[in-house]
């Protein structure tokens, strides 16, 4: 089997179309979150990435039935994996931003793929100086420090009412967000890559 970088590279030569008609003819339900139903979009570069998720929970700072697993919000980024997508669900938070230009910075250093939230990002301007792949349900200037926490890493999310698991295959354009599990991706890429052939002769 191919390891998980080689798999990346072959998904990310597919657009999100292409992988969401794969999932159809396999029957693979809940694999394409919507911009429609999520508000999710491109905030800096429309051009698609590829990758493997990282996942991170926020919840309010009233909320005494998570308690935050960090000091600083931003230290779960020492843990992320090279060419893992940030996937942020942010559990109904369209007020406070979870994402900005310093956070962009460092993972675009740290050859970190991408960043997908439900929730909003600050310093849009920075973000695309910064020549990182962030998608977002909205921008705001606010910060969440002090106002929403990390409550978990590596553990399920939901972003736009699509599963997403730690390891998950992503695939995000201004489409969309492809969303393969890691036991389907191989037959995903093999149809796709069948029907992809077949489209150019």
């Amino acid at each position: 089997m191919q390891n998980r970088k080689e798999l990346i590279v072959r998904l990310s030569k597919f657009t999100v179309e292409q992988i969401s008609d794969a999932c159809d003819k396999l029957k693979l339900v809940d694999c394409i979150v919507t911009t429609s139903k999520s508000g999710i979009k491109p905030i800096s570069s429309p051009k698609p990435i590829a990758g493997t998720a990282f996942t991170v929970a926020f919840h309010s700072n009233s909320c005494d039935k998570h308690a935050a697993i960090y000091k600083h919000n931003r230290h779960y980024l020492d843990e992320v994996p090279e060419s893992s997508i940030v996937a942020i669900d942010c559990n109904s938070n369209n007020y406070f931003s979870v994402w900005g230009g310093l956070l962009s910075q460092f993972a675009y250093k740290h050859n970190i793929a991408g960043t997908v939230t439900n929730g909003c990002v600050r310093d849009p301007e920075e973000i695309k100086e910064s020549s990182y792949p962030v998608f977002a349900a909205g921008v705001s200037p606010i910060s969440s420090n002090g106002r929403y926490k990390v409550v978990a890493v590596k553990k399920p999310i939901k972003l736009g009412g699509i599963d997403v698991a730690y390891g998950d295959f992503m695939l995000a354009s201004s489409s969309g967000v492809a969303v393969i599990k890691p036991k389907d991706i191989i037959k995903v890429l093999a149809l796709a890559e069948n029907k992809f052939i077949k489209e150019k002769k």
